[in-house]
């Protein structure tokens, strides 16, 4: 049986990703236990094509392993994030490296991303950006992410950006939101699941 790690799982679209040696297999709800569904989980499973597509069946997880440093006990999950529980974010790592919560889904991140700024959550809008991003407001730059975080809140919290539409083109993540009645397209390019450089 092949062994591998859970990439991601949304459990609101009930669907994931699990990596071994460099190749990627999706995943339905249906074929992984719940305790299997956090990002870089160690897994067994099969593997099966369904409708043209090879997909991991049966995902379990690698028994006796721990999945993070704050998991007491072996053999389960105690200690690590579950998607639906409040508490630990899967971005609380400061480490600029891969984040596997978002890596490969821009437009999954911007939508946490306007999500956090109506919460007015600064703490988790900062693990949003790399250490190094950049934001340019009309020929202002701003350069890393504290100090973008604290022209933000001049810029977006209080009003919140109202409802938004998402979409993205060649690489750049655009938000149409609502500032305070105003109309304005916020663009993104995203690096390893985070913020690197914004346009507004």
């Amino acid at each position: 049986m092949p062994t591998g790690f859970v990439k991601w799982f949304d459990e609101r679209a009930g669907e994931g990703m699990i990596r071994r040696d460099g190749r990627e297999y999706p995943v339905r709800s249906s074929d992984i236990e719940r305790a299997a569904r956090v990002p870089s989980a160690p897994v067994h499973f099969d593997i099966a094509r369904q409708e043209g597509i090879k997909r991991a069946v049966n995902v379990t997880l690698r028994r006796g392993l721990r999945t993070g440093p704050r998991q007491h006990r072996f053999g389960d999950l105690a200690g690590a994030h579950h998607p639906d529980e409040k508490g630990h974010h899967p971005l609380t790592d400061d480490h600029p490296g891969l984040d596997p919560a978002y890596e490969g889904r821009p437009v999954a991140l911007i939508e946490e991303w306007v999500q956090t700024v109506n919460r007015e959550d600064l703490g988790t809008l900062r693990l949003l950006y790399m250490p190094q991003a950049v934001l340019h407001i009309g020929s202002e730059v701003v350069s890393g992410r504290d100090a973008i975080i604290r022209r933000l809140q001049d810029e977006l919290l209080g009003p919140g950006v109202g409802e938004s539409t998402i979409h993205e083109h060649d690489g750049v993540v655009t938000v149409e939101v609502n500032v305070a009645g105003r109309r304005r397209d916020i663009r993104f390019r995203v690096e390893h699941g985070r913020v690197a450089e914004q346009w507004m």
